[in-house]
């Protein structure tokens, strides 16, 4: 073990914080409640503030705001980074929820190709307060990927369609065994890089009990499981598979609002009584019949994340998948 640096800001700022949401209603490279004191990281994840240079904003939230940056590295290699900074006239609370979650991800999830990296944390900074350090993604959200290729389908984009499912997959999976549950999983918590490979975001640490109504929880009922309409804090690997069935939905109609023919206030009622989404036109029956799965009403009948990967792997091996791909059509709009 490489030696820590415990770091915790005493004074408390007041004030009120504006808040405008560029990217709807997520904070889009990490979301997530936590509690928890101060930083407390491996030698090698403290980044000294002087090695920091913020670049144009790409994206603001509720909590915090996020610029491109450029970091000075070992030799002076400079690479480009994401740097999640609180907003002005931070709280104390907001300074513990920042530390709460740049020790998740620097303890908690590690590496892998399809999940967003931490790169580090500048945590020596009164002004900036504790600042998360993370992979910089250069073609931004998969939505406004999908959005922006609408009108350009052709075999080409169709087969990309296909790996941004497979490594969400990958990545959800490896989630997974860490014991991370998302809650979150949708196409604007997919951040793409410049080679369009997909990275996971938007989660965090688990959600916090609370009984504060002024707290209360914002679902996004249009992406998550019927048995998180009211609340995301007893969400599972099972509830996420739902989600990830919603988002291929989204994939395979480059963008479309998932039950584009329900008002927000209708889908809880009507998913309840089993509505279900067509077929996307650009969905083939392999991957519209793993939507139907997700999309089953009892947990125990969605595939685990590793079946899904699995499901995936041997398709694109050409051998059989036990599935019966006739149960795609029970579920109509």
């Amino acid at each position: 073990m490489g030696r820590t640096k415990t770091y915790k800001k005493e004074d408390d700022k007041e004030g009120q914080h504006k808040r405008t949401l560029f990217s709807g209603d997520e904070d889009v490279y990490i979301y997530g409640v936590g509690s928890g004191g101060g930083v407390n990281l491996p030698l090698a994840h403290i980044v000294p503030k002087c090695d920091i240079a913020l670049q144009e904003l790409i994206a603001q939230g509720k909590f915090a705001k996020v610029y491109k940056a450029s970091m000075n590295g070992k030799d002076d290699q400079q690479s480009i980074v994401a740097a999640k900074l609180l907003l002005e006239n931070f709280t104390e609370d907001e300074q513990r929820l920042m530390c709460a979650k740049i020790t998740f991800m620097s303890d908690v999830i590690g590496e892998h190709p399809n999940v967003l990296q931490f790169i580090g944390a500048v945590v020596d900074n009164d002004i900036w307060g504790p600042t998360m350090l993370l992979e910089y993604c250069e073609m931004g959200q998969l939505i406004t990927w999908l959005h922006g290729n609408k009108k350009s389908v052709n075999d080409d984009i169709i087969e990309r369609l296909f790996q941004f499912s497979y490594g969400i997959v990958k990545g959800m999976a490896y989630l997974t065994s860490i014991n991370v549950i998302h809650r979150r999983l949708a196409a604007r918590n997919v951040l793409l890089t410049f080679v369009l490979e997909p990275k996971i975001t938007g989660f965090g640490p688990s959600v916090v009990d609370t009984t504060d109504d002024q707290k209360a929880e914002r679902v996004p009922v249009r992406w998550v499981a019927p048995e998180c309409f009211q609340s995301t804090k007893a969400a599972t690997e099972k509830s996420d598979v739902w989600s990830f069935g919603i988002i291929l939905y989204e994939i395979f109609t480059l963008g479309d609002q998932p039950y584009p023919t329900l008002t927000t206030e209708n889908v809880v009622p009507k998913v309840r009584h089993g509505h279900r989404m067509n077929r996307p036109e650009l969905a083939d029956e392999f991957n519209y019949n793993l939507m139907t799965r997700c999309w089953s009403e009892d947990q125990g009948d969605r595939p685990k994340f590793v079946e899904l990967q699995n499901m995936y792997q041997r398709f694109m091996n050409g051998e059989p998948n036990d599935d019966d791909y006739s149960n795609y059509s029970r579920y109509r709009e």
